[in-house]
């Protein structure tokens, strides 16, 4: 037997998250993910795979991004660093 899911209009064109208590949620555990942060990181992500990502999607966007930016960061400091 197959579940059967159904898909808001607001979930099928990629735009916000329709469950704003989900971005709430989010927020909770990552303080610095922002409500409009989230939602375009959904929108802009959801055009790039074609399909609307999930909540748990978009946050591992987040954080992947965010560890990506803190390495060239610690990168750069410590070039800066060994030319002093």
């Amino acid at each position: 037997m197959q579940m059967q899911t159904t898909t808001s209009d607001c979930e099928r064109s990629g735009e916000t998250p329709c469950d704003s208590s989900s971005a709430v949620s989010v927020r909770a555990f990552h303080p610095w993910i922002t409500d409009e942060l989230f939602a375009d990181t959904r929108r802009i992500w959801s055009k790039a795979y074609g399909r609307v990502l999930s909540d748990e999607e978009v946050v591992e966007i987040l954080g992947n991004v965010r560890r990506m930016a803190e390495a060239i960061m610690f990168s750069r400091r410590r070039r800066y660093q060994r030319c002093m």
